[in-house]
C-alpha cells in the first residue's frame, strides 16, 4: 500500500464517518465513542482574499486536539494532532510530518496565532480566556463540548468556525489526540516546521 494512502486510512480509522452517508447512519446508531464536530471555516488576512474550508475537529482538555483541515476539493491539506506534551503537523499531499514536543510556537506558525495547545483546547472545550493579545468569540460562551462558533482575531487575522454537525466516533477516540503522526510519513523534528506551509497549510502549493 502506498505510503499516502497509508496515512490516509489511518485518518479514515480515526474518524470513520467522515464522508460516507452510510457510514454516518451507523455512527449516529453507535451508543459509544466519543463526540467530534465538522465546521465551516473561513480564514482572512489583511490585503489577501478570505480562503474558505471546512474542518474535522476533536479536541478534550487538558491537551488532546485533532484537526483535519479540508479544502473545498479534495483530500486534506494539514492535518494537527496533540496530545500529552506532543504535536505532530502533518501535509498530506506532500507525506511529511513534522512532530515533537509542543512548546506553543509551531501553533503560531500553523495557525498564525500565538497560543500554546493548552490555551487552545480549553479555550475550544471550556470558553476559558485566551492571555495575551488574541481576541476570541465562542458560542455558548462556555460549555464542555464542541462550540457551535469559534472565532480568532490577531493582528488583522481572524479564523472562524461554524458548526455544522457533531458526529461520534465508532469507539475510543485514542487514536485522536496523542501528538503522533499518520503512519507512513517522512517524520522529521517539530523545530524544523517552517512558515512556507502558509496558514492552515491553505497555501501550501
Amino acid at each position: 500500500m502506498p505510503r499516502r494512502v497509508a496515512a490516509l486510512c489511518a485518518i479514515a480509522l480515526a474518524a470513520p464517518s467522515v464522508g460516507c452517508p452510510a457510514r454516518h447512519r451507523a455512527a449516529d446508531r453507535e451508543p459509544s465513542g466519543e463526540r467530534y464536530g465538522i465546521y465551516r471555516g473561513t480564514y482572512a488576512a489583511p490585503d489577501e482574499e478570505p480562503r474558505r474550508f471546512r474542518v474535522l475537529l476533536y479536541a478534550a482538555v487538558p491537551d488532546r486536539l485533532h484537526a483535519e483541515v479540508l479544502p473545498p476539493l479534495g483530500g486534506p491539506k494539514l492535518i494537527l494532532d496533540g496530545g500529552g506534551g506532543q504535536l505532530a503537523v502533518t501535509l498530506p499531499g506532500r507525506e511529511e510530518s513534522w512532530a515533537g514536543p509542543a512548546s506553543g510556537e509551531e501553533l503560531g506558525r500553523v495557525l498564525g496565532f500565538p497560543l500554546t495547545l493548552r490555551d487552545l483546547v480549553a479555550a475550544v472545550i471550556e470558553g476559558t480566556p485566551l492571555a495575551g493579545d488574541v481576541g476570541m468569540t465562542r458560542l455558548p460562551p462556555a460549555g464542555g463540548e464542541l462550540p457551535r462558533v469559534f472565532e480568532l482575531r490577531f493582528e488583522g487575522r481572524r479564523l472562524r468556525l461554524d458548526l455544522e454537525r457533531r458526529r461520534t466516533t465508532r469507539g475510543s477516540a485514542a487514536t485522536m489526540g496523542t501528538g503522533a503522526p499518520p503512519p507512513g510519513t517522512d517524520v522529521r523534528p517539530l523545530h524544523e516546521l517552517g512558515l512556507e506551509i502558509g496558514p492552515l497549510g491553505l497555501s501550501e502549493g
